[in-house]
């Protein structure tokens, strides 16, 4: 991932996604403004987006570990949207956000129908289709092409502390071949199945692979600390101001 810093916001870009003409995303560290460990102070994660990418406008789902993806047209400072784990869009000017600590952030970019989107998946969400599902209704609300999609997977817990004492029934026997070690899985792989499965090319997908447990100064992490702050993730065109 290719780190940057404007003014007191440090943030991660993707790969792929780096060099878009008009869509900016990022994954902003805990470093400088981000600091603040109130995981429900999402003021300040608005802020850190605002002063990253100046734009005005943003939006962050209620999420509850579901596989709704609600769709935006607009929104207005801070938009919240009720009981929802992701946010579509192929407006101009509305950053797309999630927050989260050990879960992924998912970032979606289809280049043909102009549409991006932005899901939170913990692992109650993997078990339920979060991605597929993601997939899906981008095909369905603006046509996009499985095939078409460039996706981008947050920094969150890796395979070394993923632990799952209770997997026999918490988890899927699908999920089963991912198991690196007793009870232990890499929920990386098992969102890049996930995704191939629904159509979206191997190669389109970017995995940042950096664990939150293992990286304490850059991100926070709910298995090594508790109680904790949020990362924001973020994804949007730009509104070009006159």
């Amino acid at each position: 991932m290719i780190r940057k810093t404007q003014d007191d916001v440090t943030w991660l870009e993707f790969e792929q996604l780096a060099d878009v003409k008009g869509l900016f995303h990022g994954v902003m560290t805990r470093k400088g403004f981000c600091e603040c460990t109130d995981p429900d102070d999402v003021q300040i994660h608005a802020q850190a987006v605002k002063r990253a990418f100046d734009q005005e406008h943003c939006a962050m789902g209620k999420q509850c570990h579901g596989t709704y993806v609600a769709k935006l047209l607009d929104a207005n400072g801070l938009s919240r949207v009720e009981a929802c784990d992701g946010l579509m869009t192929s407006s101009e000017g509305i950053m797309l956000l999630t927050r989260h600590a050990d879960c992924q952030a998912v970032l979606f970019y289809d280049p043909i129908c102009r549409a991006v989107a932005n899901v939170h998946a913990g692992w109650r969400g993997s078990v339920r289709g979060m991605l597929q599902g993601a997939v899906k209704r981008m095909q369905k609300t603006y046509g996009s092409k499985p095939e078409n999609l460039l996706v981008c997977i947050s920094p969150s817990l890796g395979p070394k502390w993923a632990e799952f004492r209770n997997y026999t029934y918490e988890l899927p026997e699908s999920f089963y071949r991912f198991q690196t070690r007793s009870d232990y899985f890499d929920f990386w792989e098992i969102s890049r199945w996930q995704l191939k499965e629904a159509g979206v090319l191997d190669h389109h997908i970017e995995i940042a692979k950096l664990c939150t447990y293992d990286n304490p100064d850059d991100f926070f992490s709910y298995r090594r600390e508790g109680i904790t702050g949020r990362h924001i993730s973020s994804i949007g065109f730009a509104k070009i101001k006159p």
